[in-house]
């Protein structure tokens, strides 16, 4: 789903996406894709099974390094990793606040 941004002058200026999807769910299909389970894509990432779970999962985010390591392993460059994280984390928060303006709205036509 996409919403329109409203500028001060209360036109409006642009589009933004909500839809969240968690940089994990790309990494779920390059791991089938090298026929890779969690285990073993963390072995060869140097990184723990836990993280790999956390990652899948849009709970711990990509960072420089992991992205590094996840390019060495699947082959997708780092820049990509990247900027998956940042859409990603960008959508949420866009999702947070909007739903932050949407209670306070609420909230005051209720009063």
């Amino acid at each position: 789903m996409n919403r329109r941004i409203k500028n001060t002058s209360g036109s409006t200026s642009r589009l933004h996406s909500d839809l969240a999807i968690p940089p994990g769910e790309y990494l779920a299909e390059t791991m089938v894709e090298l026929g890779l389970d969690r285990a073993e894509l963390a072995q060869k990432a140097e990184l723990s099974e836990a993280v790999v779970v956390r990652i899948l999962n849009g709970t711990e985010p990509i960072t420089r390094a992991i992205a590094a390591q996840l390019e060495s392993t699947t082959g997708v460059l780092a820049d990509i990793w990247l900027g998956l994280e940042t859409e990603y984390r960008l959508a949420s928060s866009r999702v947070a606040m909007d739903e932050r303006q949407e209670d306070e709205i609420g909230r005051r036509i209720s009063l």
